[in-house]
């Protein structure tokens, strides 16, 4: 079970919405994900311990932006952070801002990038932006950003505008950084 679900699709009603944990603990028994934005835009998850689940915070297909900030997201079974794009979504892959969040000791990564993209830019609500994080002893990697044509760099086709900045990523079981393109000859 799913312990906070903020669905909303595109609703405007839904835009806005804070979840501010004000320092406390949700824990769960290994499945689903502890905080699931749905496809709703607008959002800001903040200072919550997010522990136990199968994924800490997954979020798909933002019509607009979100924010994650000031958490502690430790030992779930897959990913500390799980962001899914628009997965053919016409205009479904709204820039995140994952900032100032201890990522740790989660079964594969501390953050996965799906398919997702930003304006390159390193501020605003354009921006897909992970900044200032300290993310360590994953089993997996750190940061892992895959779906798009190999560019060099951080920007991938599919995955592409994301800006990465003052994150300390160590000790995870296998890259700190990840960074796979696709093949398709697009």
């Amino acid at each position: 079970m799913v312990a906070v679900c903020l669905e909303g699709k595109s609703s405007p009603d839904f835009y806005g919405i804070t979840l501010d944990g004000n320092n406390y603990s949700i824990s769960g028994a290994g499945s689903d994900a502890g905080v699931d934005t749905g496809e709703t835009g607008g959002f800001t998850i903040e200072n919550l311990t997010i522990y136990g689940f199968n994924i800490g915070i997954q979020t798909n297909n933002i019509p607009t932006w979100g924010v994650i900030q000031d958490n502690t997201i430790r030992n779930n079974l897959v990913d500390g952070i799980y962001n899914s794009g628009s997965g053919g979504v016409a205009d479904a892959s709204g820039p995140l801002q994952i900032i100032d969040n201890e990522i740790k000791d989660n079964g594969r990564n501390g953050i996965t990038i799906s398919w997702s993209k930003g304006d390159g830019s390193c501020s605003g609500n354009g921006a897909f932006l992970i900044k200032e994080n300290t993310i360590t002893s994953n089993t997996g990697n750190g940061i892992e950003a895959f779906g798009g044509d190999g560019i060099p760099g951080v920007s991938l086709l599919n995955s592409q505008g994301l800006s990465f900045e003052s994150n300390s990523v160590i000790d995870n079981g296998q890259s700190g950084f990840y960074l796979v393109g696709n093949n398709s000859g697009e």
